[in-house]
């Protein structure tokens, strides 16, 4: 991947992340779960910090696993539906289909 591409990537996925935040919050990210600070201004650990509790997230392993799992699957054809419709933004055919 090019420098520029990766760059496109990480931008597209610090606006889903924004976008995710501010539309599903409690979803998404549940109050307490991440670093917030407190009335003076010191910051209070959020519980995605805490081993062993609920809201921890999750260790990652490494797998050979190619398929994913059916939620994953049914979430990016919700957002191909949406990106390819409703969402669909003027220049995206031009720019995906370019050779």
């Amino acid at each position: 991947m090019t420098p520029q591409n990766a760059r496109s990537v990480i931008l597209a996925c610090c606006v889903l992340h924004n976008f995710l935040r501010e539309k599903q919050c409690e979803t998404y990210c549940p109050p307490g779960l991440a670093d917030g600070l407190d009335n003076n201004g010191r910051v209070v650990d959020g519980a995605f910090r805490a081993e062993g509790d609920g809201n921890a997230i999750r260790r990652i392993y490494p797998s050979n696993q190619r398929n994913p799992a059916g939620d994953a699957t049914e979430v990016r054809i919700s957002l191909m539906k949406y990106f390819s419709n409703e969402g669909a933004l003027p220049w995206q055919i031009a720019h995906v289909t370019r050779t």
